[in-house]
């Protein structure tokens, strides 16, 4: 977490690659056998920061909002041809076992409490949306963010 300007350029380079860059790769590498089963999820993770704008992190907020719109885009790129879905999935604050140096045990703790569900979210807690986004059916809301974490406010510095 630094102020924008100090950001090196290999570090804005480094956050861009692994959050557009490889998912676009991904994607890009399976769609031939989706368009062949005429049937595909994609779903990115993306985050609840974007709306946030949070200060000291623009290179995540900007590639996580890059995600956002390049999903948006695969999807209408393919709508009508497959039930090929692209979806940027935001979370909100998904704490590993990685420790995070930018959020203080303070923060970490008011950023819970902003939640319906007062707990810490986790990996695990990804699954059961990605499931339902993958399955069939074709949901009908191909492109669109899906935001499923509730009540978040940018006064979380």
């Amino acid at each position: 977490m630094r102020p924008f300007e100090q950001i090196p350029l290999e570090e804005w380079d480094q956050v861009l690659r692994v959050n557009v860059t490889g998912p676009f790769l991904c994607a890009r590498a399976v769609l031939p056998a989706m368009r062949k089963a005429k049937w595909g999820r994609i779903i990115n993770i993306a985050s609840g920061a974007v709306s946030l704008g949070r200060p000291g992190y623009l290179h995540y907020i900007a590639s996580k909002s890059a995600l956002i719109g390049m999903s948006r885009s695969m999807a209408r790129a393919n709508s009508g041809r497959t039930t090929l879905l692209s979806i940027p999935y935001c979370r909100g604050a998904t704490f590993t076992e990685i420790e995070r140096k930018t959020v203080t045990p303070a923060q970490k703790e008011r950023i819970i409490a902003m939640q319906c569900i007062p707990r810490a979210e986790t990996p695990e807690d990804l699954v059961g949306s990605a499931l339902f986004w993958r399955r069939r059916p074709r949901p009908s809301s191909p492109g669109r963010s899906s935001m499923p974490t509730a009540a978040r406010d940018a006064s979380v510095t």
